[in-house]
């Protein structure tokens, strides 16, 4: 079983007499950042969402653009045979 020893000048900090690792036992700073973390998984999830949407909606205007030009060709044709 691990024992920690208090690491002097540092309240938060333990070191692991049996590895030599440091642990933080700062419970409060490892859930913020987890809170933090989470939030920008989600605003890149976010962002991603949105880069589709633009992504999709540039594919329908390229769409509609060509069945404009199309339209205004049938257009043009109907109006050169009368």
């Amino acid at each position: 079983m691990a024992r920690l020893e208090k690491i002097k000048g540092y309240e938060k900090l333990r070191k692991d007499t049996i590895n030599g690792g440091v642990i933080n036992i700062d419970t409060s700073a490892y859930e913020q950042h987890q809170k933090m973390k989470e939030q920008v998984l989600l605003r890149q999830a976010e962002q991603r969402a949105s880069q589709q949407t633009i992504t999709r909606m540039q594919s329908e205007m390229e769409c509609i653009k060509n069945d404009m030009t199309d339209i205004k060709q049938m257009l043009i044709s109907i109006m050169n045979k009368g």
